[in-house]
């Protein structure tokens, strides 16, 4: 949601909407199976065996596909504390009200807030607007490709390799939102954003400092984001995916 914040905060508003009687209706997106006949030309050519007495195509003449649909999940506002503390997210209530929907929701065959503990933030925002990722892989072309997805109408995601640690300024195997890229003094720098704000504040001259603990969510004055040498990017993260948004 940061980089859809970053890109366009009134996409947001496509996805809830205020009953204005104590609750609010979240759109999500999910992934159902549905039959379709193959190609015409297949059925009118099918082999006879594979035809029945009325010369009708057989069952197994239809492909399965996999098709986003939406839902729409009506929620209180009311928000669960788990710990003492407000469910994952603190502070912004339309980015609660999304992850209680999607609790709800759940994820394969896991319900609840613990079925959102883990993912990539590209399936994320698959599940938030309809969109499926794209996997890229990491060369010297992703930095340009990053520096003008703003424009392009395009987020990129990434996840860090899990032998990374807290030398590094990150945390392993983790989900961090790519928020843009740039040059400083003749240096390709990629800026991230890590929502647990963990180990996140890297300076441009390479030194890193401890900004919070891991569950005080962008609790920093950085709003969890960093800059990280693109060379350096390429080597601690293993999974990047980006997500196009322009035709919405």
């Amino acid at each position: 949601t940061a980089g859809v914040v970053n890109l366009n905060p009134y996409l947001l508003k496509s996805c809830i909407r205020d009953n204005l009687d104590g609750t609010v209706t979240v759109r999500l997106f999910r992934s159902v199976e549905r039959n379709r006949p193959r190609e015409e030309a297949n059925r009118t050519n099918a082999p006879a065996d594979d035809m029945d007495l009325d010369g009708f195509v057989m069952d197994d003449d239809f492909a399965v596909e996999h098709v986003l649909e939406p839902v729409y999940v009506r929620v209180s506002k009311e928000i669960p504390r788990i710990g003492g503390a407000d469910a994952l997210s603190s502070g912004a209530l339309w980015m609660q009200m999304i992850e209680k929907a999607c609790a709800f929701v759940g994820r394969g065959d896991a319900t609840g807030y613990r079925s959102l503990w883990y993912g990539e933030g590209g399936d994320f925002l698959e599940r938030l607007l309809g969109v499926s990722p794209t996997r890229v892989g990491t060369n010297d072309a992703l930095f340009e490709n990053i520096r003008s997805a703003r424009e392009r109408r395009i987020i990129y995601n990434a996840g860090s390799k899990n032998t990374v640690d807290e030398k590094d300024g990150l945390n392993a195997g983790h989900a961090y939102t790519v928020m843009g890229a740039e040059v400083i003094a003749g240096e390709r720098y990629v800026r991230l954003r890590n929502p647990y704000s963990t180990m996140s504040l890297q300076e441009e001259d390479g030194t890193v400092s401890r900004t919070g603990r891991m569950f005080d969510t962008s609790s920093d004055e950085t709003y969890g984001q960093f800059y990280m040498k693109f060379e350096d990017f390429l080597e601690k993260f293993q999974t990047i995916t980006y997500t196009d948004l322009s035709q919405l």
